[in-house]
């Protein structure tokens, strides 16, 4: 009878431990970090091609991700391409020999893709401004945690966590 007393107390303090720990919380946070990562890296390497060609690379070099406002609430066909080459989600749409092709090998090694990537709107978003000077990468957080960082980061859109030049772009 004990025994079963102290199984009993066992399973309804694990009960309780695996509601107050979340596990689907904890795996959001950890996406969630990646994101933020991947997006500071991709905005360093973009920073980097603007020094050197004068501009971003350009709308025309986005073939997964939609170049418009209405996007982030539209679904739309997702690249899981990461060749920063000119073949993957940031295309190479203009000659090779043109001053600001969209070769990012220089910059960076391979692009960065969300973590889950599905056209359910976890993927990341890209445009530039219409003289190709600032640029803009949003993503969503999952973890409830991070709402007040999706809020906090500087940019127009609380639901969705944004860097670059101009925070207002997309």
């Amino acid at each position: 009878m004990e025994l079963l007393i102290t199984i009993g107390i066992m399973g309804v303090l694990a009960a309780i431990s695996i509601l107050l720990i979340r596990p689907d919380q904890i795996m959001y946070k950890r996406r969630d970090a990646q994101r933020i990562s991947d997006l500071n890296v991709l905005a360093q390497a973009i920073n980097a091609y603007i020094a050197d060609n004068g501009v971003v690379p350009g709308d025309d070099c986005i073939t997964s991700f939609c170049a418009s406002t209405g996007c982030k609430n539209t679904p739309c066909t997702v690249s899981k391409s990461k060749l920063a080459n000119g073949s993957g989600w940031i295309h190479n749409s203009l000659t090779s020999t043109s001053p600001d092709n969209c070769d990012m090998t220089k910059y960076i090694s391979e692009l960065r893709i969300d973590p889950v990537n599905d056209n359910a709107f976890l993927r990341y978003f890209y445009k530039t401004d219409s003289n190709r000077r600032k640029f803009e990468l949003d993503t969503h957080l999952e973890a409830k945690s991070n709402t007040g960082l999706m809020k906090t980061d500087g940019g127009d859109a609380n639901s969705y966590y944004e860097v670059g030049t101009d925070k207002t772009i997309i």
